[in-house]
C-alpha cells in the first residue's frame, strides 16, 4: 500500500494534473519497477520528441494489450508482435484473418504453411495455393475450389486435370498457330537401295490379320496410350513414300 501511495505521489509531483488528464513535461517519464525491483522509464517523451513506451532502462517480459481481460496484441521481449496470440513466433504473428488495402512486400519469402492458399478474391474460393499433400507438393491456380492449372513437384504441368504423368497434360483442346516437334529417324531411308519394300500381297495379308497398316498403331493402342504426333507423322510419310514406290513399279509395268 505504501509503495502504491509513493508512486502516485511521484506522478503528482512530476506532472501537472488537470481534471482527469495527466500531463508530463518533456523528458519526464512515468517510472515502473520490474520483478527484479529495477526502475525503468515506462512512458514519456524525450528531448528529441520521441515517445517512449514499454521499458527503457530494465528488461521486462511481454507488453500485453487487453480489452476486458482478453489479450488482443502482444509485443514480446524479442520485439515480435502477436495479434490474437501471446506467443508470437515471428516478427508479426497473426492468428486470424488479415486485410491489407495496399501492397505486401517481402524481401525473402512468404510462408503459407502446409496446404494453405492465397485468396485473390472474396469468399471461400481458393485462387492460388501450394499443396504439399499430393505427390510431394504442387503449385496450383484455382477456379473456385478446383485446381485448373498445376505445376507439380517433378516439374510437370497439368491444365484442367489432376494427372501429372507427362511434362504437359491438358484435359481439353489446344489451339495454336504452329507446333514444332523434334523428330529423329525421318523415313527417307525408304528410298535407299537396300530398303526391303513389302509386296502388295504381303501388305494385303497383314491387313487381313491385323486390320490396320504395317507400322501404324491399332485403334485400341491409340485409345489406351494416345498418339505420338512426331512418330505418327513419320509413319504416315513412310506410307506415302512406300505408295510412291508402288506407283513407280506399276507405271513401269504399264509402260512395258
Amino acid at each position: 500500500m505504501k509503495k502504491h501511495i509513493f508512486t502516485l505521489l511521484t506522478i503528482c509531483i512530476t506532472a501537472s494534473v488537470f481534471g482527469q488528464n495527466i500531463y508530463l513535461n518533456n523528458a519526464e517519464y512515468i517510472n515502473l519497477k520490474n520483478s527484479s525491483n529495477q526502475n525503468t522509464r515506462a512512458l514519456g517523451i524525450n528531448s528529441s520528441n520521441n515517445l517512449y513506451f514499454g521499458s527503457v532502462d530494465a528488461p521486462i517480459g511481454s507488453i500485453l494489450f487487453n480489452n476486458n481481460g482478453v489479450n488482443f496484441l502482444t509485443i514480446n521481449s524479442a520485439g515480435s508482435v502477436g495479434i490474437g496470440t501471446t506467443s508470437p513466433n515471428y516478427k508479426l504473428d497473426v492468428i486470424g484473418n488479415a486485410r491489407f488495402s495496399s501492397e505486401v512486400v517481402a524481401k525473402t519469402s512468404i510462408y503459407l504453411g502446409d496446404i494453405n492458399y492465397i485468396r485473390l478474391s472474396s469468399g471461400a474460393n481458393r485462387e492460388l495455393g501450394v499443396n504439399y499433400g499430393i505427390s510431394g507438393g504442387s503449385f496450383n491456380f484455382y477456379s473456385g475450389t478446383t485446381s485448373q492449372f498445376r505445376i507439380n513437384s517433378n516439374g510437370n504441368v497439368s491444365i484442367g486435370t489432376q494427372a501429372s504423368g507427362e511434362k504437359l497434360e491438358v484435359n481439353g483442346t489446344i489451339r495454336s498457330k504452329k507446333v514444332k516437334v523434334d523428330a529423329n529417324g525421318w523415313p527417307d531411308y525408304v528410298f535407299t537401295s537396300d530398303y526391303e519394300l513389302r509386296t502388295l500381297n504381303q501388305v494385303e495379308d497383314f491387313i487381313k490379320v491385323n486390320k490396320h497398316l504395317p507400322g501404324v498403331p491399332a485403334a485400341k493402342d491409340v485409345e489406351t496410350n494416345g498418339l505420338d504426333l512426331g512418330s505418327m507423322d513419320a509413319n504416315l510419310l513412310k506410307k506415302v513414300e512406300e505408295l510412291t514406290l508402288y506407283m513407280i513399279q506399276l507405271n513401269k509395268k504399264v509402260e512395258r
